[in-house]
């Protein structure tokens, strides 16, 4: 789903039903997917957020020859059908895709699930803060970084 606005694209990879059924308590019964739009958005610059709910549609996605490709990549590991993990090798063993920015945002804090999401380069792994407050801060944490500090090859300054 497009939501139309002006400055980056982010493509927003998370399971909706584990979000739904795991989460609820995380974000005080908030949906999550809104959080995080809503913490970027607070980050100044209006986003065009496209959400996927699982590996397959975000690769359908990222394969779409006439679709622009996102500025950055927010990654969950636990989804049905293509997990994470496995969506991350497809992206990253793309030369297409290799250069976009992918943080893998996750519940998870499991050394094996950090280090693999590196060897598979990540370019960045955020642990989920269970406090709602510290989680918002997370996400705009990434989007102060990706989309204004660092300068990438699939944005850069002044374009």
């Amino acid at each position: 789903m497009w939501l139309v606005a002006t400055g980056a694209t982010v493509l927003l990879v998370i399971d909706l039903l584990f979000v739904a059924a795991s989460l609820t308590k995380l974000v005080h019964g908030a949906w999550l997917p809104l959080l995080i739009e809503e913490a970027l958005e607070q980050g100044g610059l209006a986003r065009s957020i496209t959400r996927a709910t699982d590996g397959l549609e975000a690769l359908e996605h990222l394969q779409d020859e006439t679709a622009e490709l996102p500025d950055i990549i927010v990654l969950d590991l636990n989804m049905p059908r293509m997990n994470g993990r496995e969506l991350l090798r497809h992206i990253k063993s793309d030369p297409r895709l290799k250069v976009v920015p992918v943080v893998v945002l996750t519940t998870s804090n499991a050394p094996e699930d950090v280090d693999a999401a590196y060897q598979h380069h990540a370019n960045a792994y955020v642990t989920k803060p269970v406090n709602l407050d510290d989680f918002l801060k997370a996400v705009q944490n990434i989007d102060a970084f990706f989309l204004h500090t660092a300068t990438s090859p699939t944005r850069r300054q002044g374009e």
